[in-house]
């Protein structure tokens, strides 16, 4: 049970530092990150990263399987983060196009 709230505590945490980046802020909210939310975003992560190795049982294969979560969780938010940018740039490009059409 311990296993499954550190990789969700560890979930959580690799959003919040990843959102806490300007860059994919604004590619997921198309908006500007503000310094206090940059702040709590990223206090927030490294707790919940804090959480997510404090959940792991005390053996030393624990820790390996906990840094292959790590590695597993940032691949596949990259990603979804990814897939994101490609979407809104694809939805962007569509309206350009669509705006170019309706004035001719």
């Amino acid at each position: 049970m311990t296993n499954i709230l550190s990789v969700i505590a560890l979930l959580f945490a690799i959003v919040c530092l990843s959102l806490a980046m300007q860059k994919h802020y604004k590619a997921c909210f198309d908006g500007r990150l503000h310094e206090n939310k940059e702040k709590l975003l990223k206090v927030g992560g490294w707790l919940l990263m804090a959480l997510s190795i404090s959940l792991v049982e005390r053996k030393g294969i624990s820790y390996v399987v906990w840094t292959c979560q790590l590695a597993l969780v940032i691949f596949l938010q990259a990603w979804l983060l990814s897939a994101i940018a490609k979407q809104k740039t694809e939805r962007k490009a569509e309206q350009k196009t669509n705006k170019e059409q309706t004035k001719n």
